[in-house]
């Protein structure tokens, strides 16, 4: 496996700081036909905003490329071709004093359908 890895981050004094990472992958297998579950490209973005320490303000968002699974037929396997899939995430956090503070966390905003270990086998690679 090959993994190019590239980060950028922006950072400004305590207020706000964003990075965008991007993974690109390259396989080499020598038993399997593809690296089954593993796609060729991920993306995240992170946002993260600070309003005099009262009010916090994270954003992220991931995306994952298309990849195969191996699916257990009754004469051997077959190979299915998955979708990928970007996911969103918004957090809040409002701090009322040092000791006490609320939060709120919203995962998955766009409603999106994916599993990320699509039809794993139990107890079989």
């Amino acid at each position: 496996m090959l993994d190019l890895h590239a980060e950028f981050s922006y950072h400004v004094g305590e207020k706000f700081l964003t990075t965008v990472l991007l993974d690109q992958y390259s396989y080499s297998m020598d038993f399997s036909q593809k690296a089954w579950h593993h796609p060729n490209t991920e993306v995240k973005l992170n946002m993260k905003y600070n309003l005099k320490d009262k009010l916090l303000v994270n954003f992220a968002l991931y995306g994952r490329g298309g990849y195969y699974v191996r699916q257990q037929e009754t004469l051997g396997y077959s190979e299915q071709s998955v979708k990928g899939f970007i996911d969103a995430n918004l957090g809040l956090e409002y701090r009322y004093s040092k000791i006490l503070s609320l939060f709120f966390n919203a995962n998955n905003l766009g409603f999106s359908r994916y599993y990320y270990w699509s039809q794993f086998p139990d107890g079989e690679v």
